[in-house]
């Protein structure tokens, strides 16, 4: 019974811990984008700064829309709603293709990867993107 008992809490401390987390990483661009359209409306910008604003909240709306996309995909991934299409993915590819992915923070925070790949490709049986 203490077991379960552990278990049953472990398990809502890690629910509270990712609605934590969501709520920060999808809070972080809103307020982005809310300051944003603040300046454009209080503002007389110049054509070239309304430009620019417009670019960094083109650039927050996909990020927020990529989160809250992302968190309803492991919604229905933990509720089992999720069908996954199993298949040969080169797992080599992939690793490669998640660096060129990080490539620049990976620059800003000074870490330079190394990848090391075996001769012959590394096949895995997944899903390519929900792997991703």
């Amino acid at each position: 019974m203490q077991k379960i008992i552990d278990e049953r809490m472990k398990s809502e401390r890690i629910k509270t811990e990712l609605i934590t987390n969501v709520s920060h990483d999808i809070k972080t661009p809103l307020t982005s984008i809310v300051t944003y359209i603040d300046l454009l409306k209080k503002q007389n910008v110049s054509p070239k700064t309304a430009a620019e604003y417009v670019e960094i909240l083109d650039k927050h709306a996909v990020k927020l829309t990529k989160l809250i996309n992302d968190l309803v995909d492991a919604s229905k991934a933990s509720s089992g709603a999720m069908t996954a299409e199993m298949q040969k993915t080169n797992a080599d590819v992939l690793l490669i293709q998640t660096v060129a992915e990080y490539e620049d923070a990976f620059e800003k925070a000074g870490i330079t990867p190394i990848v090391t790949v075996p001769d012959k490709p590394t096949y895995i049986m997944a899903d390519g993107s929900l792997l991703w």
